[in-house]
């Protein structure tokens, strides 16, 4: 699957995203992993706190004292050993604060599982953090999200009766999630306006790529127009079978429309990226002493001397901007649109005792030429800003400029 640098292979990667069950792909990058133990309730936790404290002033034994005494005192009690578990076991990862490390139990892992196939029952939103805000990454086209004018950018506020403001990206999650013809409202921050939007939640189909061919102005040429939602696991394979039915077009250029791609599985941005840039450095994985492994495409390039413009937008994140990131190092592709989201950092995620789970930030991504994507995002080569005007009046400002820019460019060649 990769030259160079190899990944292990019991592990898969995938960036950010969360493909959520209520929100769909969006959150760091993931490594599947499988680790399990014979250890159970309580002393599970004991034997991990005496190994992580030991020689410290913390207690190991002090959440097994409490776990004894819930089970000898509390009026409800017995209380179910796994409940607790499960609890202290999400309070801990909790405590370090991070809003893309969550412990899942085992019906939250099978859930989160699933939905790497990319269709699920919820609204069809991304979710992220930026500047410590719960925030919308974008809406999925055709989404119950989307019809209800839900917008990249609109702040979470309130979650039906739930202020927004405390919870982790996973519990935003859980509260937005249900079944299908459920409802649930969203409270938003919408510039200087706060606004309740009702959703309906329903079944979410993602389509990874869709195009179509497209005849410049003046017959100046044609171009490929593909579009690009999200990186599942099939996504590649799409991929694969679109460009195949592109060069058999052979169109003058290619536009990659990145806007509002949440992420998803890392894997795939790889392979898509090798189509545009060939067998080459992707992207960069640095820990936190420092020290970087670089992953590498074994896709020969497809789109050799086409004319390659990628639209992004503040919706466009984590494998998304790796990808775009990817093509900006190469001067491969013209990037256009606006700043993207800035989502860059990587979960590892690990199968636990019981079908439980841990999700936890180790590292961050680069760019090839070592740019940082956590916070700061990707800048275009060309800013459009696409405005809430645009969005209400139909009008795509951007497209408009990728079109021109491809016809400028095609008719100044040779």
């Amino acid at each position: 699957m990769m030259q160079g640098q190899q990944r292990p292979p019991a592990r898969s990667q995938s960036v950010f995203v969360l493909i959520l069950l209520a929100v769909v792909i969006f959150a760091g990058g993931f490594w599947f992993g499988q680790h399990r133990t014979s250890e159970n309730g309580s002393s599970l936790l004991a034997s991990a706190l005496d190994r992580a404290f030991g020689g410290s002033t913390v207690d190991p034994g002090l959440l097994e004292a409490i776990v004894g005494r819930i089970q000898e005192n509390y009026l409800h009690a017995p209380v179910d050993q796994s409940d607790l578990l499960y609890g202290a076991a999400s309070g801990l990862v909790e405590s370090i604060g991070d809003p893309y490390s969550t412990f899942f139990p085992p019906a939250e892992t099978e859930a989160f599982e699933e939905e790497l196939s990319g269709t699920f029952e919820g609204i069809g939103i991304e979710i992220g953090y930026r500047d410590e805000l719960l925030t919308v990454v974008s809406p999925i086209d055709g989404s119950p999200a989307q019809a209800a004018g839900v917008l990249a950018g609109d702040v979470i506020l309130a979650i039906d009766d739930t202020n927004a403001a405390m919870l982790s990206v996973d519990e935003a999650v859980q509260l937005i999630r249900g079944e299908r013809g459920t409802d649930v409202i969203l409270t938003l921050g919408r510039g200087t306006e706060t606004i309740d939007v009702p959703i309906t939640r329903d079944i979410i189909i993602v389509p990874s790529v869709i195009w179509e061919m497209v005849t410049l102005p003046e017959n100046s040429g044609t171009i490929a127009e593909i579009t690009l939602s999200t990186f599942t696991r099939d996504s590649d394979r799409e991929f694969d079978d679109v460009v195949a039915e592109i060069l058999l077009q052979n169109p003058d250029g290619i536009l990659l429309d990145l806007r509002n791609n949440p992420g998803g599985l890392l894997d795939m941005a790889i392979n898509i990226a090798g189509h545009f840039v060939g067998e080459q450095v992707i992207v960069l994985e640095q820990a936190a002493d420092g020290t970087q492994e670089s992953f590498t495409s074994n896709q020969p390039v497809s789109f050799s001397g086409k004319v390659v413009v990628v639209l992004v937008n503040q919706g466009t994140a984590s494998a998304a901007e790796i990808l775009a990131g990817a093509l900006q190092d190469y001067e491969t592709a013209t990037i256009i649109g606006t700043q993207t989201f800035g989502k860059g950092t990587v979960q590892e995620f690990e199968g636990l005792s019981g079908g439980s789970s841990l999700k936890l930030t180790v590292a961050e991504w680069l760019t090839p030429d070592g740019r940082t994507i956590e916070k700061d995002g990707l800048t275009p080569d060309q800013l459009v800003e696409f405005t809430d005007e645009d969005y209400t009046e139909e009008n795509d400002p951007q497209r408009d400029a990728a079109l021109e820019f491809l016809t400028e460019r095609l008719t100044s060649q040779p």
